[in-house]
């Protein structure tokens, strides 16, 4: 054995001589080959390292609460919220994907989009002068698409010859005033529209109108009724019937403080308000439900800022929402303070769109479970058909 130790000895020694005494090329050989063994090392480090990542991504083939809910969970990654961080009691009340299209159906609803307004716009109006505006009544979501807009959309010609700054043609309200109805077009000019140095008119605006199920709207009015004033009470409201009769509503408008518009009901509030859109033919403009703002929100984007001759651009950061998209993100999804604004309820500012998916994913008898059987009925006789109907509200 003292024999074998020492001619092992020996023999290391006389390698270690061999290799002292290579000459240039050897060295460089073997240098060579020490580097490309690192270089395999860490190759085979990365690639382990995706493995493990691609089964955490995909951890929900194996966690019965993810099930068939991959579209959230792609969203809150593209918003650096990692979905295996919430908790499986969250999950489990998070909809199914296949449970939101039969509530909302398989892609949204956009009214503007089949006629010729939104050719007519591009062809009328020089790209660089566009704008798209958003309005809508209170309480219905147009913050959400205004920030949808502004970080996700542009317009080529007006980024290039503006740049994307503030708004870069993104606007958070119509030249008359978000709230406002439609009758104040060219009647009342917000201070945004008449400091706006480059001159724009009216013709350059394309109002994206924010409607929202008449039934939680007026679920949501009986919380924070805004300037709306009509007689009820916690217990019975919406109240759309007293004494028989239609319960008169009145609403005041930043266009008007003076005086009030008065409806026969918060239903005829809401077709009123809305109606005065709905029926434009003259002048372009887009409808989009505030549902498909929580579930479609890249498509429901992407579709408006075509129609004014935009495009999707790299995600570009907001004064008015502090959530960053991840950098190799595509789209920024406002996951924040989703629903930003009194009116629609708080919101946890980490899974805000996580509340937003299990709030508004409830059938049609759950929405209404509150109304009472009177005011039930003559929601359903009174609502108007052709919007109800169209946006699936029916």
């Amino acid at each position: 054995e003292v024999e074998h130790v020492q001619h092992t000895n020996n023999m290391q020694q006389q390698l270690l001589k061999l290799h002292t005494h290579d000459d240039p090329q050897q060295q460089l050989r073997r240098k060579y080959n020490q580097v490309r063994k690192q270089k395999n090392q860490q190759q085979q480090d990365r690639a382990e390292n995706t493995i493990t990542a691609h089964t955490s991504k995909n951890n929900n083939v194996n966690n019965p609460y993810h099930h068939d809910k991959d579209k959230i969970m792609d969203m809150l990654r593209n918003m650096n919220v990692d979905p295996l961080s919430i908790d499986n009691e969250t999950w489990a009340e998070v909809p199914t994907w296949s449970h939101v299209q039969q509530i909302w159906g398989a892609e949204p609803k956009i009214y503007g989009l089949e006629g010729e307004f939104c050719e007519n716009f591009q062809s009328s109006i020089e790209g660089f002068r566009r704008h798209i505006a958003v309005g809508g009544v209170f309480s219905s979501g147009t913050n959400l698409l205004a920030q949808l807009l502004q970080h996700n959309c542009g317009i080529p010609e007006r980024v290039a010859k503006y740049g994307r700054g503030r708004g870069h043609g993104m606007e958070w309200q119509v030249p008359w005033g978000k709230h406002n109805p439609y009758r104040y077009r060219g009647k009342h000019y917000v201070k945004d529209f008449l400091q706006d140095r480059k001159n724009p008119k009216l013709e350059d605006y394309l109002p994206a109108v924010t409607i929202r199920d008449p039934y939680v709207w007026m679920g949501s009015m009986c919380r924070h009724p805004y300037t709306v004033r009509w007689p009820h009470l916690p217990k019975n409201c919406p109240n759309l019937v007293k004494d028989g009769k239609p319960n008169n509503v009145s609403a005041r408008f930043g266009a008007d403080k003076t005086q009030r518009i008065a409806w026969d009901s918060l239903a005829h509030m809401w077709n009123g308000w809305y109606g005065e859109y709905y029926n434009e033919t003259q002048h372009p403009l887009v409808m989009v439900r505030f549902e498909d703002l929580i579930f479609y929100p890249k498509e429901v984007t992407k579709q408006v800022c075509e129609c004014a001759g935009g495009t999707l651009m790299k995600p570009h950061q907001v004064y008015s929402d502090h959530d960053h998209a991840g950098t190799e993100s595509d789209f920024h999804y406002v996951v924040g303070s989703s629903l930003t604004g009194p009116g629609h309820g708080r919101a946890n500012p980490r899974h805000g769109l996580l509340d937003a998916w299990i709030k508004y994913s409830k059938p049609k008898e759950e929405r209404t479970s509150k109304f009472s059987k009177s005011d039930y009925n003559f929601a359903e006789q009174h609502l108007d058909k052709h919007m109800t109907q169209f946006f699936g509200y029916d």
